[in-house]
């Protein structure tokens, strides 16, 4: 049953069991939503809702899956009780709970032919047949769960792609605009289409950020390592970030060890320096101090208040 559906999963199962046991029926109560599938004796396994079963029938199955307990009856409910792993008094019905955290998932109903009792073997039968099912219902949906989120993964993938061709459009008149090449803009009108184009450059390093977690995620993120001298990289994030630093009047500073010399790709570099740089800005109070170490083999960031 490799591959096989869940609903498939659980009517073979009834099904063996109905016929292993010498059942009359064999029902799977599910909790998860009103359907119950039921396998009767010379008939093929259907679905029925719960709202059609005895009530006797669905109260104990949901006390089954409540208590995590086996539980016991005669034909009509009567005299319920829990199995205690051994004898049984004369009892035609068997629940017995599928695993779950802290309610079963499930529970399977066994009902003797008329005139017959359920015995401990078919108790042990359906608990060694539900411990099955449960395991396989959960590998089920944990190759459900990884396959959507691989289809989530490559639909979000697909869709940032898509989304920098506007971007860099948006970015490009942005800035023609900006220096004026469309004509001259007023004080106000600058500000706005200054606005504009902060916005789409942090919205196209968002989605650059996640194109590039994806690649980390498949192993597919090309990187060209090499020297590189850490000093001009650092001297030039730091410019690149004064724009945001000033605006909450923090001060920027760097100490870089002479020679300073790194083993990495400069790309991914830079993209760990600015995303550093951004979020010590971001997190430091008005006033506040910056400074960028890198000394001994290491980065240092350090983040102070000064005295006003």
């Amino acid at each position: 049953l490799e591959g096989a559906t869940p609903s498939d999963l659980a009517t073979r199962a009834l099904t063996l069991v109905r016929a292993a046991a010498d059942l009359d029926r064999c029902l799977l109560v599910e909790k998860s939503g009103p359907a119950v599938i039921v396998s009767w004796t010379g008939g093929v396994a259907e679905t029925v809702q719960e709202a059609d079963l005895p009530v006797w029938l669905s109260a104990l199955a949901r006390a089954s899956a409540r208590t995590r307990k086996p539980v016991l009856a005669g034909r009509r409910g009567q005299d319920p009780r829990d199995w205690d792993g051994a004898s049984i008094r004369a009892a035609a019905v068997a629940f017995v709970p599928m695993s779950g955290t802290t309610v079963a998932t499930g529970v399977i109903v066994g009902v003797a032919h008329p005139g017959d009792h359920v015995t401990s073997s078919t108790v042990s039968l359906m608990e060694g047949v539900v411990t099955a099912l449960s395991e396989s219902l959960e590998r089920s949906e944990a190759v459900r769960a990884r396959q959507e989120s691989a289809d989530k993964s490559k639909a979000l993938a697909t869709v940032s792609h898509e989304m920098r061709n506007p971007l860099n459009a948006m970015l490009g008149f942005s800035e023609l605009l900006l220096r004026g090449s469309a004509g001259p803009l007023n004080e106000k009108q600058h500000t706005y289409m200054q606005l504009v184009n902060d916005a789409s450059h942090r919205l196209l390093n968002l989605v650059n950020d996640y194109l590039d977690l994806n690649r980390v995620s498949t192993g597919s993120l090309p990187l060209h390592i090499e020297p590189v001298q850490v000093g001009p990289e650092v001297r030039s994030v730091i410019e690149l970030m004064r724009g945001p630093a000033d605006a909450k009047q923090v001060s920027l500073q760097s100490s870089v060890e002479v020679d300073a010399v790194a083993q990495a790709d400069r790309l991914r570099l830079r993209q760990v320096l600015v995303n550093l740089l951004a979020n010590a800005i971001r997190c430091t109070p008005e006033r506040g101090h910056v400074r960028v170490e890198v000394a001994g083999g290491s980065f240092t960031i350090i983040t102070k208040i000064l005295p006003r």
